[in-house]
Order: structure tokens, then sequence, then C-alpha cells
């Protein structure tokens, strides 16, 4: 369930955080990228890095079944746009232009919702790049590490 699997994200990251005193940054891909942002809601990470990420879990189902997913009591919602609100570290979105899956506007809709919060938030649309093939894309590990780079070396 969602909550079971936030509560072992935060367990993971805990475990971490006990292991050493480097700084940590949390990956989410696609599912995973709504796992991150609530670690990184409720912990504190050195940056964030998602990778086709989308808004609101529910407003998926809801296009792909027609149904109110977001109305409905029992649907897990895996609402990412509402932890951004809390979150104030660098954060790094990487879409696919041609991902049929999550559509790029939710990315888009995190970083903008991001950088209102005060967020460092930085979009990278990926030419060319579906749902499954985001990290092969040319430049894919450059940006990364990049990325990396630069939040550890600031």
């Amino acid at each position: 369930s969602e909550a079971v699997i936030k509560a072992q994200a935060l367990q993971a990251f805990d475990w971490m955080a006990a292991q050493s005193d480097a700084p940590i940054l949390v990956h989410g891909y696609s599912l995973g990228t709504s796992v991150a942002l609530y670690v990184a809601a409720h912990r504190d990470v050195e940056a964030v890095i998602l990778d086709a990420p989308f808004a609101r879990m529910c407003e998926q189902m809801s296009r792909a079944s027609k149904l109110p997913a977001c109305w409905l009591h029992y649907v897990q919602k895996w609402d990412s746009l509402a932890l951004t609100a809390v979150i104030k570290t660098h954060v790094m979105i990487q879409h696919g232009t041609d991902d049929r899956v999550i559509p790029m506007s939710d990315g888009k809709r995190l970083a903008s919702a991001l950088e209102k919060s005060g967020s460092a938030a930085t979009f990278y649309d990926v030419q060319g790049a579906g749902h499954n093939s985001l990290t092969l894309a040319p430049d894919y590990q450059l940006r990364v590490d990049d990325f990396i780079a630069k939040v550890i070396n600031r």
C-alpha cells in the first residue's frame, strides 16, 4: 500500500543516514518519484532526482479508466503535487517527450509547484524518450552526474 511503501522508504533513509554523515540524494523513477518526494518532504535530503514523475496518481487512473479516481475514498492518491509545498532542496526532473504512460505536463506541473515553494527545480524535456527508455537517452547520465556534482560542490 501507499502508506507501507512510504514508511519503508523513511526507514531506508534513516538507516542510510545512520551509516554515514555524507549527503544523501534521493532518486525516483515513475511511481518511485512520489516516494522520493515523500522522503524529501519528511527528511533532510541534499537533493532529489525525479525521472518521469506524475503529479497525482489518481489523475493517471482517472485518465485511464474514465472514473473519478481522485474522488473515490478507497483509491490511493499518491499526491506528489501536495508534497511540493514543503520541499526546500534542489530537484532535477527529467521527462521524455514521447512518454505515453505519464504526460510530460505532469513533470512540468511538479517543477512549477516546486519553484513556487522555494525549491531550485530544473526540468529537462528529453527529446524522443519514452517512459521506459528515458535512461537510455543520450546525455541522461551526464545530466545526472552534472546535477550531483553541482549539488555536492555548492
